[in-house]
């Protein structure tokens, strides 16, 4: 959406929450944002989080099966981890900073995508947790899991 903002191409963005409803919600995950996607930011204007303050030299990945492996890895560039609610309501500030309307909707179902794709030359569908997982069910081709991998307990 801020890329098209940027592109001055006319765009309507649906939210289920606003920026405050996200920031308050239950916590999500931390998102890692390496040096692309920081670069990404800065070219769009979104310095949010740029501050060096946290940023992470090296990744570290554990894998405990049978054989554990254990690795450590430099990073090319810094990279920096955010929680993802803070992260995706200043993304949707952003948005509306910028003088673009986002209008609130209820979760949406099936019915919902026909009437909205009626009034829009393309609709991109972000189907998330919600109900609309039965709308666009998994494709078993292109994963591996019946379910989301539930991860280990740290030792």
């Amino acid at each position: 959406m801020l890329r098209l903002q940027q592109l001055e191409i006319e765009a309507t963005l649906y939210a289920r929450q606003n920026p405050d409803e996200i920031r308050s919600g239950p916590p999500l995950n931390f998102v890692t944002r390496f040096g692309s996607t920081r670069e990404r930011e800065n070219s769009l204007g979104i310095t949010d989080w740029s501050s060096s303050e946290f940023d992470n030299a090296w990744m570290h990945m554990r894998i405990d099966a049978e054989q554990s492996l254990a690795l450590r890895g430099a990073l090319p560039r810094p990279a920096s981890s955010v929680d993802f609610r803070m992260y995706l309501a200043g993304l949707l500030e952003s948005v509306i900073g910028r003088g673009r309307t986002v209008m609130q909707s209820r979760p949406a179902d099936g019915r919902d995508l026909a009437d909205l794709a009626a009034n829009h030359d393309l609709l991109i569908v972000a189907a998330g947790r919600g109900e609309l997982q039965q709308v666009f069910p998994r494709d078993p081709a292109r994963s591996p899991f019946r379910v989301a991998p539930i991860p280990a307990p740290m030792p």
